[in-house]
C-alpha cells in the first residue's frame, strides 16, 4: 500500500495525469480509495483490485470499478457444495487482509444463507509460510463436512502442504477454494491434487473461440505482444484492459 501511494502521488501529482488505471491488490485499493477521496479531482479507475471497501464504504465519487470484488467472484460456492455436495459444517481459513476478507466474506455469506454453518474461522497473515500452526487450528478431518481455503499466491500450496502433513491425503470433494485456489504457481503443484474441487472464477472464459474473444484477443496481442499467444483470458489481464477501455 505504501508503494502503491507514492507511485499514484508521483504519476497524479508530479507528472499531472489525470485518470489513473489501478492497483491491483486489496489493500492498496483501500489506500488509494481514501487518497482519491481526499483528491477528488483526480479519477481512478482500479485496476483489478478485488476489496470490498473502495466502493462500498469509502466510496468516493472519482473511483471507479468495472469488475466484480472478491465476493462476487466467489458467488453460488456455498449453494453448491450445500446442495451438490450435502455439506452443512465447515471450516474456512482466509488471508488476513482486505481481499482475504471480502473473498471468504462471500463465501460465509453464501453458505451461512443457505443453511450452512462455518464452525472456525482462521487468518494466517499475509507472507506466511509456514502454515503448520495455523493448520492445527482447523477442525479435524470428520468433524466438518468440509473446509473453504481463501489463501492466495504462493501461499496456496504452502497451506495445503501443511494440512496433508497434518492430516492425509486431500479429497477433492472436502476441499473448495476461491479463485486463486490453483492459480499464480499452485497450478502445478495443487491443481492436480484438487481436481473434483468446486472453486471461484473470475467470470472470464478461457478457451473461448467466438468471434468477440478474437477480437479481444488481437487488440491484447498488439500491446502486449510479450503475452506470446498466453491466457489472453487471465482475470488480471482482462480486468485491467476492461478499466483502460
Amino acid at each position: 500500500p505504501a508503494l502503491a501511494l507514492k507511485e499514484t502521488r508521483r504519476l497524479m501529482v508530479q507528472l499531472k495525469v489525470d485518470i489513473m488505471v489501478g492497483p491491483l491488490s486489496g489493500d492498496e485499493a483501500v489506500t488509494i480509495a481514501n487518497w482519491a477521496k481526499a483528491n477528488p479531482q483526480k479519477t481512478v479507475i482500479i485496476g483489478t483490485a478485488g476489496s470490498q471497501d473502495p466502493t462500498m464504504q469509502i466510496a468516493p465519487k472519482n473511483l471507479f470499478r468495472y469488475h466484480g470484488d472478491g465476493a462476487q467472484w466467489n458467488a453460488g460456492l456455498g449453494e453448491i457444495v450445500y446442495k451438490k455436495l450435502g455439506w452443512r459444517t465447515a471450516a474456512i481459513i482466509m488471508d488476513d487482509y482486505s481481499f482475504g476478507w471480502t473473498s471468504g466474506a462471500g463465501i460465509i455469506a453464501d453458505f451461512c444463507a443457505i443453511g450452512g454453518k462455518i464452525t472456525k474461522r482462521v487468518f494466517p497473515p499475509l507472507n506466511t509460510t509456514d502454515y503448520s500452526s495455523y493448520v492445527r487450528q482447523l477442525p479435524a478431518p470428520g468433524t466438518v463436512d468440509g473446509y473453504f481455503w481463501v489463501v492466495g499466491g504462493t501461499g496456496t500450496s504452502a497451506a495445503l502442504t501443511a494440512y496433508e502433513q497434518a492430516n492425509g491425503a486431500l479429497d477433492p470433494k472436502k476441499h473448495i477454494g476461491n479463485l486463486f485456489f490453483a492459480f499464480l504457481g499452485a497450478d502445478k503443484v495443487v491443481a492436480p491434487k484438487v481436481v473434483g474441487s468446486y472453486v471461484g472464477g473470475f467470470g472470464t472464459g478461457p478457451g473461448l473461440k467466438t468471434a468477440q474473444a478474437k477480437t479481444y484477443e488481437k487488440v491484447v496481442a498488439r500491446w502486449y505482444p510479450g503475452l506470446n499467444g498466453g491466457n489472453y483470458a487471465d482475470g488480471f489481464v482482462y480486468n485491467y484492459y476492461n478499466a483502460a477501455w
